[in-house]
Protein backbone atom coordinates (compact mmCIF):
# COMPACT_ATOMS: atom_id res chain seq x y z
CA UNK A 1 0.00 0.00 0.00
CA UNK A 2 3.15 2.54 0.88
CA UNK A 3 4.82 1.68 -2.36
CA UNK A 4 1.43 2.53 -4.53
CA UNK A 5 0.97 5.68 -2.50
CA UNK A 6 4.43 6.75 -2.81
CA UNK A 7 3.85 6.05 -6.78
CA UNK A 8 1.36 8.26 -7.31
CA UNK A 9 2.32 11.08 -5.35
CA UNK A 10 5.09 11.01 -7.48
CA UNK A 11 3.22 11.21 -10.63
CA UNK A 12 1.49 13.68 -8.92
CA UNK A 13 4.74 15.98 -8.79
CA UNK A 14 5.94 14.95 -12.76
CA UNK A 15 2.29 16.38 -13.60
CA UNK A 16 2.73 19.40 -11.62
CA UNK A 17 6.34 19.82 -13.57
CA UNK A 18 4.26 19.15 -16.69
CA UNK A 19 1.90 21.77 -16.31
CA UNK A 20 4.18 24.71 -14.96
CA UNK A 21 6.99 23.43 -16.88
CA UNK A 22 6.98 26.05 -19.52
CA UNK A 23 8.20 28.35 -17.29
CA UNK A 24 10.26 26.16 -15.26
CA UNK A 25 11.22 22.94 -16.34
CA UNK A 26 9.89 21.88 -19.74
CA UNK A 27 12.30 22.38 -22.64
CA UNK A 28 12.57 21.31 -26.81
CA UNK A 29 15.26 19.29 -28.20
CA UNK A 30 15.45 19.49 -31.78
CA UNK A 31 15.61 16.20 -33.65
CA UNK A 32 16.29 15.37 -37.36
CA UNK A 33 15.33 12.05 -39.36
CA UNK A 34 16.21 11.81 -42.63
CA UNK A 35 15.31 15.03 -44.55
CA UNK A 36 12.45 15.53 -41.60
CA UNK A 37 13.42 18.23 -38.88
CA UNK A 38 11.24 18.52 -36.01
CA UNK A 39 11.30 18.94 -32.14
CA UNK A 40 10.56 17.32 -28.87
CA UNK A 41 9.67 18.17 -25.61
CA UNK A 42 11.25 16.67 -22.67
CA UNK A 43 11.51 17.42 -19.06
CA UNK A 44 14.72 17.20 -15.87
CA UNK A 45 14.86 14.01 -14.24
CA UNK A 46 12.85 15.55 -11.63
CA UNK A 47 9.98 15.18 -13.26
CA UNK A 48 10.46 11.68 -13.26
CA UNK A 49 10.11 11.08 -9.68
CA UNK A 50 6.98 8.07 -9.39
CA UNK A 51 7.05 6.90 -13.18
CA UNK A 52 6.46 2.97 -12.94
CA UNK A 53 9.03 3.04 -16.39
CA UNK A 54 10.76 5.85 -16.98
CA UNK A 55 12.12 4.29 -20.29
CA UNK A 56 9.19 7.07 -22.10
CA UNK A 57 11.66 9.78 -21.38
CA UNK A 58 14.06 9.01 -23.92
CA UNK A 59 13.76 8.67 -27.87
CA UNK A 60 15.50 5.65 -28.88
CA UNK A 61 16.86 6.85 -31.93
CA UNK A 62 18.00 3.00 -33.61
CA UNK A 63 14.33 2.21 -33.31
CA UNK A 64 12.78 5.07 -34.34
CA UNK A 65 14.86 5.69 -37.54
CA UNK A 66 14.39 1.85 -38.68
CA UNK A 67 10.60 1.76 -38.09
CA UNK A 68 10.30 5.43 -39.86
CA UNK A 69 12.37 4.37 -42.66
CA UNK A 70 10.05 1.13 -42.88
CA UNK A 71 6.60 3.20 -42.62
CA UNK A 72 8.30 5.55 -45.25
CA UNK A 73 9.04 3.14 -47.81
CA UNK A 74 5.20 1.68 -47.27
CA UNK A 75 3.68 5.27 -47.42
CA UNK A 76 1.00 5.60 -50.06
CA UNK A 77 -0.02 8.75 -49.65
CA UNK A 78 -3.45 7.42 -48.56
CA UNK A 79 -2.88 6.74 -44.77
CA UNK A 80 -5.66 8.73 -43.03
CA UNK A 81 -5.66 7.17 -39.09
CA UNK A 82 -2.23 6.37 -37.40
CA UNK A 83 -1.81 4.79 -33.85
CA UNK A 84 2.02 4.90 -32.35
CA UNK A 85 1.86 2.19 -29.11
CA UNK A 86 4.10 3.26 -26.41
CA UNK A 87 5.05 6.14 -27.88
CA UNK A 88 7.30 7.86 -25.37
CA UNK A 89 7.85 11.57 -26.49
CA UNK A 90 6.21 11.09 -29.48
CA UNK A 91 9.00 11.15 -31.99
CA UNK A 92 7.91 8.59 -34.68
CA UNK A 93 4.81 9.10 -34.64
CA UNK A 94 4.62 13.21 -34.88
CA UNK A 95 7.29 12.84 -37.44
CA UNK A 96 5.64 10.11 -39.73
CA UNK A 97 2.39 12.08 -39.74
CA UNK A 98 4.09 15.04 -40.45
CA UNK A 99 5.74 13.38 -43.32
CA UNK A 100 2.37 11.80 -44.59
CA UNK A 101 1.40 12.98 -47.96
CA UNK A 102 -2.09 13.40 -47.24
CA UNK A 103 -3.71 14.53 -43.94
CA UNK A 104 -4.12 11.96 -41.12
CA UNK A 105 -5.20 11.65 -38.17
CA UNK A 106 -2.29 10.77 -35.36
CA UNK A 107 -3.11 9.29 -32.03
CA UNK A 108 -0.30 8.81 -29.58
CA UNK A 109 -0.73 6.17 -26.80
CA UNK A 110 1.39 5.23 -23.60
CA UNK A 111 0.77 4.39 -19.92
CA UNK A 112 2.87 6.64 -18.44
CA UNK A 113 0.66 10.03 -17.99
CA UNK A 114 3.18 12.40 -17.49
CA UNK A 115 5.44 10.72 -20.83
CA UNK A 116 1.69 11.45 -22.70
CA UNK A 117 2.01 14.57 -21.65
CA UNK A 118 5.08 15.29 -23.54
CA UNK A 119 4.20 13.33 -26.65
CA UNK A 120 1.26 15.96 -26.98
CA UNK A 121 3.55 18.69 -26.73
CA UNK A 122 6.05 17.74 -28.97
CA UNK A 123 2.57 17.17 -31.67
CA UNK A 124 1.17 20.73 -30.57
CA UNK A 125 5.32 21.99 -31.08
CA UNK A 126 5.53 20.63 -34.79
CA UNK A 127 1.99 21.98 -35.64
CA UNK A 128 -0.07 18.92 -36.07
CA UNK A 129 -3.69 19.57 -35.50
CA UNK A 130 -5.10 16.53 -35.92
CA UNK A 131 -3.53 14.17 -33.12
CA UNK A 132 -5.25 12.82 -30.04
CA UNK A 133 -3.19 11.25 -26.83
CA UNK A 134 -4.86 8.50 -24.96
CA UNK A 135 -3.57 6.86 -22.25
CA UNK A 136 -3.21 2.80 -22.97
CA UNK A 137 -0.70 0.22 -21.61
CA UNK A 138 -1.17 -3.09 -23.86
CA UNK A 139 0.23 -5.34 -21.23
CA UNK A 140 -3.15 -4.46 -19.63
CA UNK A 141 -5.17 -5.73 -21.98
CA UNK A 142 -6.91 -5.41 -25.70
CA UNK A 143 -7.13 -1.47 -27.35
CA UNK A 144 -10.16 0.17 -27.03
CA UNK A 145 -10.60 0.56 -30.95
CA UNK A 146 -12.57 -1.66 -33.39
CA UNK A 147 -10.54 -3.62 -35.68
CA UNK A 148 -9.41 -2.44 -39.00
CA UNK A 149 -10.20 1.07 -37.63
CA UNK A 150 -6.55 2.52 -37.98
CA UNK A 151 -3.87 2.36 -41.34
CA UNK A 152 -0.84 1.74 -39.79
CA UNK A 153 -0.01 0.91 -36.55
CA UNK A 154 3.66 2.33 -35.30
CA UNK A 155 5.53 1.45 -32.02
CA UNK A 156 9.26 1.52 -31.83
CA UNK A 157 12.00 -0.03 -28.80
CA UNK A 158 8.86 -1.29 -26.69
CA UNK A 159 10.25 -5.12 -26.75
CA UNK A 160 12.74 -4.58 -23.99
CA UNK A 161 11.43 -7.32 -21.90
CA UNK A 162 10.42 -11.46 -22.87
CA UNK A 163 7.38 -10.79 -21.11
CA UNK A 164 6.31 -8.12 -23.34
CA UNK A 165 6.43 -9.62 -26.90
CA UNK A 166 3.19 -11.74 -26.25
CA UNK A 167 1.06 -8.54 -25.14
CA UNK A 168 2.20 -6.39 -27.84
CA UNK A 169 1.21 -9.05 -30.58
CA UNK A 170 -2.12 -9.42 -29.40
CA UNK A 171 -2.62 -5.64 -29.34
CA UNK A 172 -1.88 -5.53 -32.61
CA UNK A 173 -3.76 -8.45 -33.70
CA UNK A 174 -6.68 -7.10 -32.35
CA UNK A 175 -6.46 -3.91 -34.07
CA UNK A 176 -5.60 -5.68 -37.47
CA UNK A 177 -4.77 -2.83 -38.95
CA UNK A 178 -3.16 -2.74 -42.76
CA UNK A 179 0.66 -2.02 -41.62
CA UNK A 180 2.27 -2.69 -38.57
CA UNK A 181 5.45 -1.21 -38.44
CA UNK A 182 7.75 -2.15 -34.74
CA UNK A 183 11.07 -1.07 -35.13
CA UNK A 184 13.61 -2.63 -32.36
CA UNK A 185 17.08 -2.42 -31.29
CA UNK A 186 18.65 -5.27 -31.15
CA UNK A 187 19.83 -6.27 -27.40
CA UNK A 188 21.29 -9.57 -26.02
CA UNK A 189 21.00 -10.51 -22.24
CA UNK A 190 24.26 -11.51 -20.05
CA UNK A 191 23.61 -14.39 -18.08
CA UNK A 192 25.32 -16.57 -15.89
CA UNK A 193 26.42 -19.78 -17.04
CA UNK A 194 25.53 -22.83 -14.48
CA UNK A 195 28.27 -25.09 -15.59
CA UNK A 196 31.43 -22.69 -15.65
CA UNK A 197 30.14 -20.01 -13.64
CA UNK A 198 30.80 -17.24 -16.10
CA UNK A 199 29.49 -14.72 -17.58
CA UNK A 200 27.67 -15.56 -21.19
CA UNK A 201 25.69 -13.16 -23.79
CA UNK A 202 22.59 -15.06 -25.59
CA UNK A 203 23.15 -15.64 -29.26
CA UNK A 204 19.76 -13.90 -29.89
CA UNK A 205 17.50 -11.15 -28.52
CA UNK A 206 15.33 -13.48 -26.77
CA UNK A 207 11.95 -10.45 -26.61
CA UNK A 208 12.99 -9.97 -30.27
CA UNK A 209 12.54 -13.81 -31.31
CA UNK A 210 9.45 -14.36 -29.10
CA UNK A 211 7.67 -11.65 -30.84
CA UNK A 212 9.04 -12.64 -34.01
CA UNK A 213 7.17 -16.29 -33.96
CA UNK A 214 4.01 -14.65 -32.61
CA UNK A 215 4.39 -12.46 -35.76
CA UNK A 216 4.88 -15.00 -38.18
CA UNK A 217 1.54 -15.88 -39.73
CA UNK A 218 1.69 -11.84 -40.75
CA UNK A 219 5.13 -10.54 -40.93
CA UNK A 220 5.62 -8.92 -44.37
CA UNK A 221 9.50 -7.84 -44.05
CA UNK A 222 12.42 -7.38 -41.82
CA UNK A 223 13.86 -4.47 -42.43
CA UNK A 224 17.65 -4.47 -40.66
CA UNK A 225 20.27 -1.96 -40.54
CA UNK A 226 23.40 -3.46 -39.02
CA UNK A 227 25.36 -0.43 -38.37
CA UNK A 228 23.05 0.42 -35.51
CA UNK A 229 21.67 -3.12 -34.82
CA UNK A 230 18.08 -2.45 -35.18
CA UNK A 231 15.69 -3.79 -37.23
CA UNK A 232 11.79 -3.05 -38.42
CA UNK A 233 8.74 -5.76 -38.35
CA UNK A 234 6.73 -5.22 -41.01
CA UNK A 235 3.29 -7.06 -40.51
CA UNK A 236 0.23 -6.69 -43.06
CA UNK A 237 -3.23 -7.88 -42.34
CA UNK A 238 -6.11 -8.58 -44.76
CA UNK A 239 -6.01 -6.09 -48.20
CA UNK A 240 -9.22 -4.30 -48.25
CA UNK A 241 -11.11 -3.36 -51.04
CA UNK A 242 -9.82 -0.55 -53.74
CA UNK A 243 -6.15 -1.48 -52.35
CA UNK A 244 -3.30 -1.59 -54.85
CA UNK A 245 -0.34 -4.00 -55.46
CA UNK A 246 1.94 -1.66 -52.88
CA UNK A 247 1.79 -4.59 -50.49
CA UNK A 248 3.54 -6.76 -52.52
CA UNK A 249 6.99 -4.83 -52.64
CA UNK A 250 7.30 -6.66 -49.30
CA UNK A 251 8.03 -10.41 -49.05
CA UNK A 252 8.99 -12.50 -45.87
CA UNK A 253 12.97 -12.06 -44.90
CA UNK A 254 12.96 -9.06 -46.85
CA UNK A 255 16.90 -7.11 -45.65
CA UNK A 256 18.47 -4.28 -46.06
CA UNK A 257 21.95 -4.16 -44.97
Amino acid sequence: MFTGEVAWLGRLVALWWLAVGVGVGLYLERLSMFEIIFRIATVPEAARIGCEDVTGFQTWMPATRAAARAFQQLETGRTRLLLELGCGLGALGTAMSAATKTSSFLVLTDKELPVLKLAQETAKTNALTKFDVVAYDFVRGPPPWRQHGFETVLAADVLFLDQLAKPLWEALEHLSARYAVVGHQIRRAVYMDKKSGLPCVEPDDSALELFRTCARPRLRGADAVEAEESVALVMAWAKRPLEDEHDEKWTVGRARM
